[in-house]
């Protein structure tokens, strides 16, 4: 089994904003190579890709949920998988299992979004480092 630390060998277009086909203005690419990226996906909310250190160390990258309507809120994470391929919400009930650790080996977990010095408004936010507290 892979580690949450190994490179991923290719990238995995998710579609965070419904409705059209999937698009560079609707998709977010997780993987190796993929850039850091915000969609606006509603009026108010947003996704913005992030990285996540896990309460054992480990990094992972994925993408948050975001209401810019009261300073950048934190509401949900989504976490790449890269021994699979794949994302897991962290509301999904088989959210450790499919990470393939405990839950203390996850949280509680800070993370950082990707360009976290443009737009960043959110008071969870450490504004030296980027890490949330």
């Amino acid at each position: 089994m892979a580690t949450a630390t190994a490179l991923p060998q290719k990238k995995l277009r998710v579609q965070v904003k419904e409705g059209k086909k999937p698009s560079a203005s609707n998709c977010i690419a997780l993987g190796k190579g993929a850039r850091g990226k915000t969609i606006r996906t509603e009026p108010g909310w947003s996704c913005r890709t992030a990285e996540f250190k896990l309460a054992d160390g480990t990094l992972m990258t994925g993408f948050v949920d975001l209401c810019d309507q009261d300073g950048g809120e934190h509401y949900g994470s989504v976490f790449y998988l890269p021994w699979s391929n794949t994302i897991v919400e962290q509301t999904d009930t088989e959210f450790a299992a499919k990470m393939g650790k405990s839950k203390e080996e996850i949280f509680p977990y800070s993370y950082r979004y990707n360009g976290w010095q443009i737009d960043c408004r959110d008071h969870h936010i450490d504004k030296d480092t980027g890490w949330s507290d």
